[in-house]
Protein backbone atom coordinates (compact mmCIF):
# COMPACT_ATOMS: atom_id res chain seq x y z
CA UNK A 1 0.00 0.00 0.00
CA UNK A 2 2.69 2.30 1.09
CA UNK A 3 4.60 1.46 -2.55
CA UNK A 4 1.38 2.06 -4.15
CA UNK A 5 0.97 5.20 -2.60
CA UNK A 6 4.56 6.55 -3.20
CA UNK A 7 4.20 5.44 -7.09
CA UNK A 8 1.35 7.81 -6.91
CA UNK A 9 2.57 10.69 -5.40
CA UNK A 10 5.87 10.18 -7.75
CA UNK A 11 3.77 10.79 -11.02
CA UNK A 12 2.06 13.53 -9.81
CA UNK A 13 5.25 15.03 -8.89
CA UNK A 14 6.69 14.45 -12.19
CA UNK A 15 3.07 15.83 -14.09
CA UNK A 16 3.35 18.96 -11.81
CA UNK A 17 6.78 19.85 -13.28
CA UNK A 18 6.08 18.55 -16.90
CA UNK A 19 3.43 20.98 -17.00
CA UNK A 20 5.31 24.06 -15.14
CA UNK A 21 7.98 23.75 -17.94
CA UNK A 22 8.03 26.87 -19.84
CA UNK A 23 7.15 26.88 -23.66
CA UNK A 24 9.31 27.79 -26.11
CA UNK A 25 8.30 29.38 -29.39
CA UNK A 26 11.34 29.55 -31.61
CA UNK A 27 10.20 27.51 -34.80
CA UNK A 28 8.23 27.24 -37.29
CA UNK A 29 4.69 26.10 -37.54
CA UNK A 30 2.18 26.15 -40.68
CA UNK A 31 -1.70 25.52 -41.41
CA UNK A 32 -3.06 24.44 -45.09
CA UNK A 33 -6.36 24.80 -46.17
CA UNK A 34 -5.74 23.72 -49.86
CA UNK A 35 -2.15 22.95 -49.96
CA UNK A 36 -2.25 22.18 -53.62
CA UNK A 37 -3.38 25.86 -54.81
CA UNK A 38 -0.77 26.95 -52.00
CA UNK A 39 -3.40 28.51 -49.57
CA UNK A 40 -2.58 28.92 -46.16
CA UNK A 41 -0.24 30.38 -43.32
CA UNK A 42 3.23 29.97 -42.08
CA UNK A 43 4.09 31.50 -38.87
CA UNK A 44 8.18 31.77 -37.86
CA UNK A 45 8.80 32.99 -34.20
CA UNK A 46 12.02 33.61 -32.45
CA UNK A 47 12.04 33.57 -28.54
CA UNK A 48 15.03 35.56 -26.94
CA UNK A 49 14.91 37.10 -23.09
CA UNK A 50 11.36 36.16 -22.38
CA UNK A 51 10.00 38.46 -25.73
CA UNK A 52 8.89 37.07 -28.93
CA UNK A 53 9.27 38.37 -32.78
CA UNK A 54 8.31 36.95 -36.06
CA UNK A 55 6.72 37.04 -38.71
CA UNK A 56 3.17 35.38 -40.76
CA UNK A 57 3.07 34.96 -43.87
CA UNK A 58 0.49 33.52 -46.74
CA UNK A 59 1.63 31.36 -49.48
CA UNK A 60 1.44 31.55 -52.93
CA UNK A 61 4.69 32.61 -52.36
CA UNK A 62 3.97 34.97 -49.41
CA UNK A 63 1.11 36.33 -50.51
CA UNK A 64 0.96 38.89 -47.78
CA UNK A 65 3.92 38.62 -44.98
CA UNK A 66 2.55 40.66 -41.41
CA UNK A 67 5.29 41.01 -38.86
CA UNK A 68 4.89 40.02 -35.44
CA UNK A 69 6.44 42.88 -33.05
CA UNK A 70 8.38 42.18 -29.67
CA UNK A 71 5.90 41.11 -27.04
CA UNK A 72 6.59 39.21 -23.46
CA UNK A 73 5.65 35.73 -23.25
CA UNK A 74 3.20 35.26 -19.93
CA UNK A 75 2.83 31.09 -19.46
CA UNK A 76 2.34 29.50 -22.89
CA UNK A 77 1.39 32.13 -24.92
CA UNK A 78 1.61 35.94 -25.70
CA UNK A 79 -0.36 39.15 -27.41
CA UNK A 80 0.86 40.71 -30.26
CA UNK A 81 0.37 43.47 -32.48
CA UNK A 82 0.72 42.30 -35.64
CA UNK A 83 1.08 44.61 -39.31
CA UNK A 84 1.13 43.97 -42.97
CA UNK A 85 2.45 45.61 -46.12
CA UNK A 86 -1.49 46.59 -46.95
CA UNK A 87 -2.18 48.15 -44.05
CA UNK A 88 -3.87 45.52 -42.16
CA UNK A 89 -3.22 45.27 -38.25
CA UNK A 90 -4.32 43.43 -35.37
CA UNK A 91 -3.85 42.08 -31.63
CA UNK A 92 -3.66 38.47 -32.26
CA UNK A 93 -3.61 36.02 -29.19
CA UNK A 94 -0.83 33.43 -30.07
CA UNK A 95 -0.98 30.22 -27.78
CA UNK A 96 1.45 27.12 -27.45
CA UNK A 97 0.08 23.95 -26.87
CA UNK A 98 2.39 20.43 -27.24
CA UNK A 99 2.90 20.82 -31.24
CA UNK A 100 0.03 23.06 -31.52
CA UNK A 101 -0.01 27.42 -32.03
CA UNK A 102 -3.34 28.64 -32.14
CA UNK A 103 -3.52 31.96 -33.52
CA UNK A 104 -6.53 34.23 -32.45
CA UNK A 105 -7.48 37.65 -33.80
CA UNK A 106 -8.86 39.88 -30.95
CA UNK A 107 -9.23 43.16 -32.69
CA UNK A 108 -8.40 44.14 -36.50
CA UNK A 109 -8.45 46.95 -38.60
CA UNK A 110 -8.52 44.98 -42.14
CA UNK A 111 -8.55 46.33 -45.04
CA UNK A 112 -7.68 43.85 -47.61
CA UNK A 113 -8.41 40.08 -48.17
CA UNK A 114 -5.14 39.34 -48.88
CA UNK A 115 -4.23 38.99 -45.05
CA UNK A 116 -3.60 36.91 -42.18
CA UNK A 117 -6.72 34.91 -40.76
CA UNK A 118 -9.06 35.45 -38.08
CA UNK A 119 -8.38 32.07 -36.53
CA UNK A 120 -5.71 29.25 -37.55
CA UNK A 121 -5.11 25.77 -35.51
CA UNK A 122 -1.14 25.28 -36.77
CA UNK A 123 1.10 22.27 -36.17
CA UNK A 124 4.82 22.64 -36.29
CA UNK A 125 6.68 22.41 -39.07
CA UNK A 126 9.25 19.19 -39.43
Amino acid sequence: MKKLALIIFSLFILSTVASAQKAKFTGEWEQWWDKRASKGIVIKLKEKNGRVTGTAYGAIPKLYEAEIKSTKITGNSFTAQVEDDWGNTATVKITLSGRNLYWRIIKSNIKSDMTFPLKADLKRKK
